[in-house]
């Protein structure tokens, strides 16, 4: 076991490193599923877990022989031949890991629970109808401009020879 940790966060730890999926990792871990998702964003958040499931993962990489600098090489080869292939979905997926791996591109999600109230779903609306007017007065607007300098009347200026 991991110093520092409990025992479920410890299974929690070297189950996560496993596969990424924080709710199965808790789950496996003992926590009750109802809870698990809850708990794995918690526990990831705990520096003592970070770091625990960060010595896990460099662990398993110096097992396997695996680096990050060869796992990038090789998905850049594999993205390479795809697209020489013509299969540009798996080339992009190829570039997607790539910018994963280098820092480029970060998933976030947030789970957020508010309460609603009827005022609040009344000011909305009130807004979207405000904002919706606004928007639709504008393109009047510009709509007006257009059909006045079509139909403004076109002066013809021809070129007379002053000699």
């Amino acid at each position: 076991m991991t110093a520092g940790l409990t025992i479920k966060q410890d299974k929690f730890a070297r189950e996560y490193v496993k596969d990424g999926n924080g709710t199965r990792a808790a789950i496996k871990a003992g926590y009750r599923a109802r809870s698990a998702q809850q708990i794995a964003s918690e526990n990831l958040l705990k520096p003592v877990v970070s770091e625990a499931v960060k010595a896990l993962r460099l662990r398993t990489a110096e097992r396997l022989d695996v680096s990050k600098d060869k796992m990038v090489n090789d998905v850049a080869h594999i993205a390479e031949q795809a697209h020489i292939d013509g299969e540009f979905t798996a080339a992009l997926k190829g570039k997607e890991l790539i910018m994963k791996a280098q820092g480029y591109l970060v998933e976030r999600s947030m789970n957020v629970s508010v309460d609603v109230t009827q005022s609040h779903l009344d000011a909305l609306q009130q807004y979207t109808d405000q904002r919706v007017t606004e928007a639709v007065d504008r393109a009047w607007r510009k709509s007006v401009e257009i059909v006045e300098e079509a139909s403004a009347p076109v002066v013809h200026t021809t070129d007379v020879d002053e000699s």
